[in-house]
């Protein structure tokens, strides 16, 4: 990074030191699953305080007759088959011979240049699994394949069932224990879970151009929604899916961006 970008860098955390103050913290359920349904009462988190449809524009929002469709396929996998088949969604998988992924390579892409890194969801489930959270994955399955329509030409999606990693396994209780790439180094602790990944991270007084050049784990969506009729909610109001994107990746609008790695849903200004 340039003397000049550190510079910058300097002032912004000075002119911003409090910026992470101001969110606003919205009422959840108890488990992971219900943490993000939040997301349909925030119609009113624009900064005007009125109801927002930024998030309708240019995004692909699927009808209720193509969620029932996809939801009747039974699983993840099956959901995004025909993404893998396109390429609009890849699959990690295990290295031949090895028990490493390649999860890294796709994801840090630490062989690349700053300038050609390329940011990416995550979406990380187990697709074997029949127990609780079956009906979430393949709720926010529908819905990471409707983002991967809208946004695959400027992040990669990748779709990361964590029982391939050689360390995980199911306790007799049926409690999933994920191996140390997907929960030491990447925070996952359930299924589903969405992590999203960067080269700069806005919170942090990083910019577009103005930013270390690693990706780094941004912000992870724990849960999926708790009924199918409220997929739709979840690209509507200004906290959406597709805002989640723009103001943190995509399009930073100059002012705030929406965060939920935490039990809650907090609109962060910078």
């Amino acid at each position: 990074m340039t003397d000049t970008a550190c510079t910058k860098r300097e002032l912004l955390k000075k002119g911003f030191k409090a910026g992470l103050a101001g969110a606003i913290t919205l009422g959840l359920g108890n488990t992971f699953i219900n943490s993000i349904d939040a997301l349909v009462n925030t119609a009113d988190a624009g900064t005007d305080g009125s109801a927002s449809s930024y998030a309708e524009s240019a995004v692909h929002v699927p009808s209720m007759d193509e969620i029932d469709s996809l939801m009747a396929r039974g699983s993840v996998d099956k959901i995004l088959k025909d993404d893998y088949d396109l390429g609009t969604i890849e699959q990690i998988k295990r290295k031949a011979y090895s028990k490493e992924t390649n999860f890294r390579d796709l994801v840090y892409q630490e062989d690349k240049q700053p300038l050609d890194k390329r940011p990416s969801l995550v979406m990380f489930y187990v697709n074997s699994d029949k127990g609780q959270n079956s009906d979430a994955q393949t709720r926010e399955a529908i819905i990471f394949k409707s983002l991967a329509k809208s946004f695959s030409k400027d992040l990669d999606f990748l779709a990361y069932d964590v029982s391939i990693s050689h360390d995980y396994f199911k306790s007799k209780s049926n409690k999933s224990y994920f191996g140390k790439e997907s929960q030491d180094k990447e925070g996952i602790t359930a299924v589903p879970s969405i992590g999203m990944y960067s080269v700069f991270d806005l919170t942090e007084y990083e910019e577009p151009k103005i930013n270390d050049g690693k990706i780094k784990q941004i912000d992870i969506l724990r849960g999926g929604p708790t009924k199918t009729s409220s997929i739709l909610q979840w690209f509507k109001t200004d906290a959406s899916m597709n805002n989640w994107i723009k103001y943190n990746v995509t399009e930073p609008n100059g002012s705030y961006v929406y965060r939920v790695n935490t039990n809650s849903v907090k609109q962060i200004f910078y």
